[in-house]
């Protein structure tokens, strides 16, 4: 333990050298916290600390001599952000033997600062050298990272043609690899793969070959992706569906769409705000039940978003008619909320009326299901001034929540009390808690809200009954906190009866 701790703390004394220009000190110490997680991080904020101070020769001797190369990319990155493309070709020249895929990173980086600045002819010379080097790998796993990291770097420098070719070659390459010797070497030949069949997706998306890029991002194989890069089939369609919509080729999206949905797995992979933008735009909404398959409220943020967009430019109409359109009652009441809760916030207290009592309306019957769209429900009438509706909603969401068997499988259940306490229900609410003998964490926020308000006598009354010393102990330490506050006394004394509590 006491070992863990002087790491950290030594950890914590190399970071604040370097952010205090102290870099020989830094340097010295740095073999001290080598292996105590972040160190890399730390040594690249080390060595483009002395490339700021000018001393490039001891930056590129020092990022190459840990990490094998990987700093050193990261240095010449540095560089290039900073319109010095000098120093970073500079970087190439110490990389480590057979690291070609380092190099390929960096000259790739080279041609998106070249083209950027419009020295095309030059930005030709540096992909002609990727590639060669690329090719001229003699390790055949170190060979396919160069082609894809190559390929990635090239489509982030807008030469599609180039990124195209380099991701098929990639492709190539990975299949020619031979098999894996390991779980290890599947995954990152598999990984590679990945990686190599986005860039050739997107940048066929981007040159115009739509069904070209569809039939590659159906040949996409599952993959663990980071959230970034975003390799999965669901987010190369997106790619397809929105390149499209771009263009304006609204029927070939729609036809795409049709495509996608006849798969065995079309349901999940269809993305769903591209789908219903496709069916808005081909006045089919009244077909997204049938097509869009919305699974979560994450689903309903992306479809609400257009919903949203056009409430901002004043289309009220269509705003509504997109957030009744969506699959289920709870999805729409929720739309419904959100357009009114932005009504809210731009002033516009009659609008935001109006779509909450709309929200209102919607019939939900789903007991586990519904309880967050009610729960947002009463939040915003509450926000809007209508208490008395707030609270009888709110009633409603306690008679639900009587109707649940099991609540410890409720993940919103702290929300849900929380609403109730904020809208005046805290007797019913502490006598829920105490009938149910819910576990304190789960209504602490609640019973601290009610704590807040006053329901001192009532929360004493519960604290006696609460499952667990700890629990008893916490509630009657924020009683005690919020009795003093109001100068409270209680039968038989002021805050004695909560001392007794406490022993």
């Amino acid at each position: 333990m006491m070992q863990t701790e002087n790491a950290y703390a030594l950890h914590e004394i190399v970071v604040t050298m370097v952010r205090t220009g102290r870099l020989e000190e830094a340097e010295r110490l740095f073999p001290k916290i080598v292996g105590t997680g972040g160190d890399v991080f730390v040594f690249s904020w080390l060595v483009q600390a002395y490339a700021d101070k000018g001393m490039h020769d001891h930056a590129l001797w020092l990022a190459a001599s840990r990490y094998d190369g990987t700093v050193l990319r990261d240095l010449a990155w540095h560089y290039i952000m900073n319109d010095d493309l000098e120093s970073a070709l500079d970087a190439i020249q110490v990389v480590p033997v057979g690291k070609e895929s380092i190099i390929t990173s960096i000259l790739g980086w080279a041609v998106w600062k070249l083209v950027d600045q419009g020295r095309h002819e030059q930005a030709r010379k540096f992909i002609r050298l990727g590639q060669e080097i690329a090719s001229g790998a003699k390790d055949p796993e170190e060979r396919l990272d160069a082609f894809v990291e190559f390929a990635e770097t090239l489509y982030m420098a807008k030469c599609y043609d180039d990124a195209a070719d380099m991701a098929e070659r990639s492709l190539r390459e990975a299949a020619s690899v031979g098999p894996a010797k390991n779980d290890q070497e599947k995954r990152l030949i598999a990984f590679a793969t990945a990686r190599a069949r986005a860039v050739l997706v997107r940048s066929l998306v981007k040159t115009g070959l739509y069904n070209q890029a569809l039939e590659q991002a159906f040949k996409q194989a599952p993959v663990r992706s980071h959230t970034i890069v975003r390799l999965d089939t669901y987010w190369l369609l997106k790619d397809i569906l929105d390149g499209m919509l771009r263009n304006n080729l609204v029927d070939l999206a729609y036809r795409t769409v049709l495509e996608i949905r006849k798969r065995p797995s079309g349901a999940k992979e269809l993305p769903i705000d591209s789908c219903a933008i496709v069916l808005d735009r081909m006045k089919r909404l009244g077909t997204m039940k049938e097509l869009c398959q919305v699974d979560d409220s994450d689903d309903v943020s992306w479809l609400c978003n257009v919903a949203v967009d056009r409430l901002k430019r004043n289309e009220v109409a269509a705003a509504v008619k997109w957030a009744i359109s969506l699959p289920e009652p709870r999805f729409r009441r929720l739309c419904l909320i959100d357009l009114a809760a932005k009504s809210r916030s731009a002033g516009k207290s009659g609008l935001a009326s109006m779509l909450v009592g709309k929200a209102a309306s919607v019939q939900c019957g789903n007991l586990e299901k519904c309880n967050y769209s009610l729960t947002q429900l009463v939040s915003e009438l509450q926000a809007q001034g209508k208490k008395a509706k707030a609270r009888r909603l709110a009633r409603r969401l306690l008679n639900r929540l009587s109707r649940q068997k099991d609540l410890n499988d409720n993940m919103l259940l702290s929300n849900e009390l929380l609403v109730l306490a904020k809208v005046g229900e805290c007797r019913s609410l502490i006598d829920f808690v105490s009938r149910r003998q819910l576990p304190y964490y789960k209504a602490r926020r609640a019973l601290e809200q009610c704590a807040e308000e006053g329901y001192i006598s009532e929360l004493l009354s519960l604290a006696a009954t609460l499952p667990g010393y700890s629990s008893r102990v916490e509630l009657v330490a924020k009683l005690a906190v919020e009795a003093h506050k109001m100068g409270w006394k209680a039968k038989g004394g002021d805050l004695k009866t909560i001392a007794r509590l406490l022993e």
